[in-house]
């Protein structure tokens, strides 16, 4: 393959004599020069996270080993942990380490290998059902204001889950929280899912026929009923987010008729059931939020109206008096 050429001129300093550190330092320039923003593909090892919070680790292949290092304002951005064995692509520019003349890779971007196939397949899978108008603005749902029962799905071991339970607590601790466990990342995950979502979808329609049918003493507290849907789990890669890029979990958010908020990953994470979903939460948080009415907020409120109410009483008292 062709090579970049460097700004190094033989010509004109082939008869100098360097100092090693001024070497070190004009074979830097030429390296960072030659190869910048430049991709490379191997395998994880030797991985070294620093207290400083710097990364130092070795890229290799079959052939071949590279150094290389990722500072703390840079693997910030990173949205997974890499692991010894783990094959990434890294992004970046190749330099010298000049008091030690230690040839290494300074690393801008990090991903898994792999994470360029499946954006190609995220992007494909989006156009598709766009113009299938699942995403279409008229088919979403409003949240109720006042929910009894909320459908909570994703993993019951994530921090999701623990999230969710402590905003309702914080917020609203009246409303019931039906948990129904699912895979949220492997083989089945997708599916799984999307079987949870239509399980919700029926025991809000089986239950609310019964309530049909059933005078209130009759109608037990058990019942399950919920008014809308999380569905969620914590941050992850691309290939950890997966499952909430199936079309099988498009299309059953679709069909659903319980409102639906897609919590998944971080804030900087976006996946197709975001598109779909009738509301897309930052954050497991932030979709506690939406559902849970501020408890305070309320009571504030209330205490106001009473106030106002007294008010307007005393006055109309008083102006009875008058007349």
């Amino acid at each position: 393959m062709p090579y970049p050429s460097s700004s190094f001129d033989q010509n004109t300093t082939k008869n100098t004599i360097w100092s090693v550190s001024d070497l070190n330092q004009q074979a830097r320039n030429c390296l960072e020069s030659a190869f910048s923003g430049v991709q490379v593909e191997g395998e994880i090892s030797d991985l070294i996270q620093h207290r400083s919070g710097h990364w130092y680790f070795t890229l290799k292949d079959d052939e071949g080993q590279l150094r290389a290092a990722m500072f703390s304002f840079k693997n910030k951005s990173v949205r997974f942990t890499p692991e010894n064995g783990q094959h990434v692509i890294l992004t970046g520019k190749l330099s010298l380490y000049a008091p030690r003349g230690s040839y290494q890779f300074i690393t801008e971007r990090m991903a898994p290998a792999g994470a360029g196939q499946l954006q190609q397949a995220f992007e494909k899978l989006k156009r598709e059902l766009e113009e299938q108008g699942l995403f279409d603005p008229e088919h979403k749902k409003p949240l109720p204001s006042f929910p009894r029962q909320v459908a909570i799905i994703t993993s019951p071991q994530g921090a999701a889950i623990r999230d969710i339970q402590t905003t309702f607590e914080r917020r609203f601790c009246g409303i019931q929280l039906i948990v129904i466990p699912v895979a949220v990342q492997g083989d089945g995950a997708a599916q799984a899912i999307a079987n949870a979502i239509d399980t919700a979808n029926r025991w809000s329609k089986d239950n609310q026929a019964k309530a049909l049918s059933a005078t209130p003493a009759l109608i037990s507290t058990t019942n399950v009923s919920p008014d809308a849907i999380i569905v969620g789990r914590g941050g992850g890669s691309i290939e950890d987010l997966w499952a909430f890029n199936e079309a099988v979990v498009a299309q059953a958010i679709f069909r659903s008729e319980l409102p639906i908020i897609s919590a998944v990953g971080h804030e900087t994470d976006t996946t197709i059931a975001d598109f779909v979903a009738d509301i897309r939460a930052a954050t497991p948080t932030a979709a506690a939020e939406l559902l849970s009415p501020d408890r305070q907020g309320l009571l504030h409120r209330v205490k106001n109206l009473s106030t106002r109410l007294n008010t307007y009483i005393s006055y109309q008292i008083n102006h009875a008096q008058l007349t």
